[in-house]
């Protein structure tokens, strides 16, 4: 068992990051942008092919502020809070 933990804690993000990855890979809309956004932004593709070649941690991509950027929205999530939380419904 405290293998599976162990395994859980090291792999767990980067299965999380491959799931998000091969969803955005299926979609051509979302696969289009994120290759323009790629090829566009290279600290960007850097930093996911670092984290693909495990010589970045998994936790400093599998997260909103990340996947925003992947695939092209600016706002931040308290921007987005803050926005959603005026609107009368």
């Amino acid at each position: 068992k405290g293998y599976e933990i162990r395994r859980r804690h090291e792999f767990d993000k980067k299965f999380l990051l491959s799931r998000i990855l091969q969803k955005f890979i299926y979609n051509q809309f979302f696969c289009d942008q994120v290759v323009k956004k790629l090829k566009a932004d290279r600290e960007l593709a850097e930093t996911l092919v670092g984290v693909i070649g495990d010589l970045i941690p998994a936790d400093n991509v599998v997260s909103f502020k990340f996947l925003f950027q992947l695939i092209g929205i600016r706002p931040s999530i308290p921007e987005c809070v803050s926005k959603r939380a005026k609107f009368p419904f």
